[in-house]
């Protein structure tokens, strides 16, 4: 990276990339975020993360009426 910054719009993936991408520069005294053994756990509980909490909110804040409002 040129200008010595991190971008990424895919903030999904983000800690991920963070967790893979960044170890040569992390403690070796440091936890380990994303252990391989609980990747696939991770993983299915971000999935739950995003539709029920971030999308459903981000949802809501579209809708133009109660009824929907209360949907999510």
């Amino acid at each position: 990276v040129t200008t010595g910054a991190v971008v990424n719009n895919d903030y999904h993936a983000l800690t991920t990339e963070l967790a893979l991408g960044f170890k040569d520069f992390i403690s070796p005294d440091a936890p380990d975020i994303y252990p391989e053994e609980l990747r696939a756990d991770i993983d299915a509980l971000n999935v739950i993360i995003y539709a029920d909490f971030n999308l459903a909110v981000n949802l809501a804040a579209l809708v133009t009426n109660q009824k929907d409002y209360e949907y999510y």
